[in-house]
């Protein structure tokens, strides 16, 4: 194949031929790696949805370069990359140099110049390489399910997660969506990690939080403030242990507003680099803007901007759920609406087990961070009138959604064995079914 591809095709596509088997590799022993002490591992399902995850890749490299006649967003960034790569190649930049430090859209003009220093400048490369990044933030997902013994059905999260058509389509180019899974994954994963008092838990946490900002400052924000509210209302665990709890979440909640305070001024000085807007304004104007900025390309509906807490149903409404079937103009918007119906109606089916675990939200931190990053999510895209960006931007909280709909099952650990406190303050007969 490799032979072939060199005599019939460009150096920027037979890479990938040397590129796809490397990632495969890599990705088969990653999987195993975390897998490896699960009472039900799942690798073939994993290894499959890698799969699929290329060619996933290849389907939106398709629709990038021949239905949008390459000017998706992807095209900037390849023109960007190329002109970085060529700078290092002239040698008028240092390898050092060509290594991602803006934020924003910025960033990912610098990722893919670098991704071509490293690959050379191919852009099916890069989005190949994209989709794995994004993978992986999928299953950090799941693993953040595992490690905070929720009462969930593992196996049904792990197939809706790995299989579910936008997680599997939006997440693989090369563009935002594939970095926020893998930056939000990992702030869910060191959230969990952190409830649940495990090793790492904030180190984690800290590193979604940076991977995430570096492309959406807002959303590292959201996360802080979920973060935040999960650990002052949550009883289930005490953060910084038996002893101290109260004293940890005091510090922990202190440094988690700063760190808020800190994601907002950067959020507005990202959106207002002139400086015209600030505190509540800023809110406003930056929802005016993405109600402005989205509202064409022959998709476009009547947003439900929240001006007032009446209009917070409808606004989260309309951004999980639209757009509604006969909102549905083309073959596109016809899948993502009935996706949407389709969550909508495992959602009413299972109404009753979600809205029992609501109650007992108190006593599972991680459900409470869980609730609080989706009705923040779906106030803050609620601006958004354009079903295409709406449908990409919402991949970005699907996953921490559907924890809800597999409410319900026994208690999972992960893989990995509990903290001693945990053991030990177990009854006597759980330790020796565990041991059994």
């Amino acid at each position: 194949a490799l032979a072939w591809s060199m005599n019939n095709l460009p150096a920027s596509q037979w890479v990938v031929v040397l590129l796809l088997p490397v990632l495969i590799g890599l990705g088969v022993l990653v999987i195993l790696a975390v897998t490896k002490n699960d009472d039900d591992p799942m690798v073939v399902a994993f290894c499959v949805a890698l799969g699929l995850k290329f060619v996933a890749s290849f389907v939106r490299y398709y629709f990038a370069l021949v239905v949008y006649s390459g000017n998706a967003d992807s095209g900037q960034y390849d023109t960007s990359g190329r002109g970085i790569a060529r700078a290092f190649r002239e040698g008028s930049m240092s390898f050092v140099e060509t290594l991602p430090r803006a934020m924003g859209t910025d960033f990912l003009h610098q990722l893919t110049g670098f991704l071509y220093v490293v690959f050379g400048p191919s852009q099916i490369a890069a989005y190949v390489v994209m989709s794995w990044v994004g993978f992986f933030g999928q299953v950090l997902f799941i693993r953040a399910v595992r490690v905070s013994g929720l009462s969930v059905d593992i196996r049904r999260y792990t197939y809706v997660i790995l299989f579910l058509p936008s997680l599997l389509y939006w997440p693989s180019a090369l563009g935002k969506e594939s970095i926020m899974m893998l930056g939000i994954g990992l702030a869910t994963y060191g959230a969990a990690r952190l409830f649940a008092r495990r090793r790492y838990g904030i180190v984690t946490l800290a590193a979604g939080l940076v991977v995430s900002g570096a492309i959406r400052p807002h959303v590292a924000g959201t996360l802080l403030v979920s973060v935040g509210v999960a650990i002052a209302l949550g009883r289930g665990s005490d953060v910084g242990g038996n002893r101290r709890g109260a004293a940890g979440r005091v510090v922990i909640v202190s440094l988690i507003a700063v760190g808020c305070m800190l994601a907002f001024s950067t959020a507005v000085n990202y959106f207002f680099p002139d400086g015209g807007s600030s505190g509540l304004s800023a809110v406003t104007d930056t929802l005016d803007k993405a109600s402005t900025g989205t509202a064409g390309g022959g998709s476009q509906f009547d947003g439900a901007t929240p001006n007032s807490p009446l209009r917070y149903p409808n606004a989260i409404f309309s951004v999980f759920f639209r757009p509604l079937p006969w909102e549905a103009s083309s073959a596109q918007t016809m899948l993502a609406s009935a996706e949407a119906m389709a969550l909508l109606a495992v959602i009413w089916i299972r109404r009753r087990v979600i809205l029992n675990a609501l109650r007992k939200m108190a006593e599972e931190p991680f459900l409470i961070f869980a609730a609080v990053y989706t009705a923040l999510f779906g106030i803050a895209w609620s601006s958004f009138s354009n079903v295409g960006a709406l449908a990409r931007q919402r991949v970005q909280v699907w996953p921490v959604l559907l924890i809800f709909i597999v409410l319900g099952a026994p208690r999972q650990h992960g893989g990995e064995p509990p903290p001693a406190h945990v053991d030990r303050a177990r009854p006597p007969e759980r330790r020796m079914i565990q041991r059994a």
